[in-house]
């Protein structure tokens, strides 16, 4: 039996880089395969490099020694347990055209 909590857990299914708000990551820290973790929110971010939005979970435990590179690629980890999360903006909300009239 699972424990009840309303923090999510991830299991990452693939090494994963740690990135900011910005979409930049943080070189040579990251979760390995197998690792668990806890996350307290999903959002997307603009990622310069991709030309695009992708989703992440903002982990509450990051190994970063800054508190700025706290995000991981959702699509680098699959639900554990614990409260589902919900987006909070969307892919359209981050691109360059948006952010610019911020």
């Amino acid at each position: 039996m699972l424990p009840y909590t309303n923090i999510m857990y991830i299991k990452f299914v693939s090494d994963a880089d740690l990135y900011n708000t910005k979409g930049e990551f943080a070189d040579r820290i990251k979760f390995r395969l197998g690792d668990i973790t806890s996350v307290t929110g999903l959002r997307y971010i603009w990622i310069r490099a991709d030309k695009k939005a992708e989703l992440f979970y903002e982990v509450l435990n990051s190994p970063a020694r800054s508190e700025e590179y706290n995000f991981v690629k959702a699509s680098t980890a699959k639900y554990l347990f614990g409260k589902h999360l919900k987006p909070t903006n969307t892919a359209a909300d981050v691109t360059p055209d948006n952010i610019e009239k911020d």
